[in-house]
């Protein structure tokens, strides 16, 4: 099941940075809402096969699941638009663009950070503090290799400066 799902996290993720880098187009914004929402219902039965709800606990787990999904596409669109910025100013990055960067990013990852939190206690009450957890932890593992792969393919600011210099 792991494997499954490092190689689905990876294809999307490398899906999601060919679209920030397309972003430049008026087109590539939906292409990213488009490619989110496939992650999403591909996302939607990694779920169900990782997580083996019974009956009683799938009427319980899906409708919270769907409501938290619905929160969170917001806070992967903004972060798709973050990320388009970033590549659209990487190199003339000044300061003020750098530090409004940042601070988008660090509000993102907030947003996120409480959102989980308040969803972990409703699938919490609606599964329990084991299945609710199990599922965290796949979000999060998620999360983290999609991250990853955005990340290394991202250039470091100052990265191409550094390379016209040699």
């Amino acid at each position: 099941m792991r494997t499954k799902m490092q190689i689905i996290a990876v294809i999307v993720s490398l899906l999601i940075v060919g679209c920030t880098w397309s972003v430049r187009a008026q087109t590539g914004m939906s292409e990213a809402q488009e490619i989110l929402a496939v992650w999403h219902k591909e996302k939607k039965v990694l779920v169900q096969e990782f997580m083996k709800l019974n009956t009683a606990e799938d009427s319980k787990f899906w409708p919270v699941y769907d409501a938290y999904m619905q929160e969170r596409t917001q806070l992967a669109h903004d972060r798709v638009a973050i990320l388009s910025e970033y590549v659209n100013n990487y190199t003339s990055l000044t300061d003020e663009k750098a530090e409004t960067l940042t601070n988008w990013i660090l509000d993102n990852d907030l947003q996120l950070t409480k959102l989980e939190m308040k969803y972990y206690g409703k699938f919490k009450k609606a599964i329990s503090a084991y299945k609710a957890s199990q599922f965290m932890q796949m979000e999060s593992y998620l999360q983290t290799t999609i991250r990853s792969e955005i990340q290394d393919a991202l250039p470091f600011i100052g990265e191409l400066e550094k390379i016209k210099a040699n």
